[in-house]
C-alpha cells in the first residue's frame, strides 16, 4: 500500500488472486457505489463459498455451510478478498507486522476513523449486487480450524483495540502503528506474550462463542425457528473453535504462532 500503489490513485482496489467473477461489472460496481456515497471510505461486496455456484450439486454439510454463512450480517463488514477504498483513508492506515486477522482490523480502522471516533458502521458499504466466489473448506474438521484461527486472531485484535482505543485519544491510530513498527517491530507478539500471560486460563472473549446466535434476536417466532437449528449447529461447532483458539494463544509459542 505505502510503497507499491499508484500515489495518483483516487480509489484503490485490493483482492485476491484466487477468487471467482461471474459478472463483468462486480469492480464497477463497487467503485460506483463510493462516487456515490461520500460518507462511506470503503465498499465491499458479498463472497459466497465457490461450492454454492452450483445448488443441486451440495450435500447437507454444503447446505447447512451456506445456510450459516447466509445469516452473518453485512453490516459494516470488510471482506479481504475483496474491497474498494479511498486511497486518502488506506494511507492512513498501517498493519502491525504479522497481524493474523487483518480484514477485521482494516474494517475497525475504517469504521472508527484510526479509533478517534464512534464506531460508525456505514463507512463501509456493501454492494448486495455484486458478489464473487472463493474456495474454501468443506468439511467439518476444515470449518473448526478455519474459525479457531479467526478467533484466536480476532482475540488478538481486541487486545490490540484496546491499546489503539487509548492511543486514539492523542491522534489517527495509523500513526502511532507506524511509529511503533519503526521503533520495534516485535512489539505485537510482546503485547500477545502479556495478555496471555495475565490472562487467566481462558482468553477468548465470551462475545465470540455466541455471535452466531446474533441473527436470532430481532425475529418473529417463525423467523427464529426457521433460523434457529443452522444457528445452534454453527454455535455449537463455533464453540469447539473457541477451545481450540484458546489452546493455540496459550501455547508457549502463542506469541511466534502467526
Amino acid at each position: 500500500m505505502h510503497d507499491l500503489s499508484d500515489s495518483a490513485a483516487d480509489f484503490l482496489i485490493l483482492m485476491d488472486a484466487d477468487i471467482i467473477f461471474e459478472e463483468e461489472d462486480v469492480l464497477e460496481q463497487m467503485l460506483a457505489q463510493l462516487l456515490a456515497d461520500p460518507h462511506a471510505e470503503a465498499t465491499t461486496d458479498t463472497p459466497l463459498k465457490a461450492f454454492a455456484a452450483d445448488l443441486t450439486k451440495l450435500s447437507l454439510a454444503d447446505r447447512a455451510s451456506v445456510a450459516a454463512s447466509a445469516q452473518t450480517s453485512k453490516r459494516g463488514v470488510l471482506c479481504g478478498q475483496l474491497y474498494c477504498a479511498r486511497s486518502k483513508t488506506l494511507r492512513q492506515i498501517w498493519l502491525p507486522p504479522a497481524l493474523p486477522v487483518e480484514d477485521g482490523f482494516l474494517a475497525a480502522m475504517i469504521t472508527t476513523h484510526g479509533f478517534t471516533r464512534p464506531d460508525d458502521l456505514s463507512r463501509i458499504a456493501w454492494v448486495p449486487t455484486a458478489r464473487h466466489f472463493f474456495r474454501t473448506h468443506r468439511s467439518v474438521t476444515g470449518f473448526i480450524a478455519h474459525e479457531a484461527r479467526i478467533i484466536a486472531g480476532s482475540t488478538i485484535n481486541s487486545w490490540l483495540f484496546t491499546v489503539l482505543w487509548r492511543e486514539g485519544r492523542t491522534g489517527h491510530g495509523g500513526t502511532f502503528i507506524e511509529s511503533q513498527n519503526r521503533a520495534d517491530p516485535d512489539w505485537l507478539s510482546r503485547l500477545i506474550q502479556e495478555k496471555v500471560a495475565a490472562g487467566g486460563r481462558w482468553l477468548v472473549p465470551a462475545h465470540f462463542m455466541l455471535w452466531r446466535l446474533t441473527p436470532l434476536k430481532g425475529q418473529p417466532l417463525m423467523g427464529k425457528l426457521k433460523r434457529a437449528p443452522i444457528a445452534f449447529a454453527a454455535t455449537a461447532l463455533n464453540l469447539i473453535a473457541c477451545v481450540r483458539a484458546n489452546a493455540i494463544l496459550k501455547g508457549k509459542n502463542a506469541a511466534a504462532y502467526w
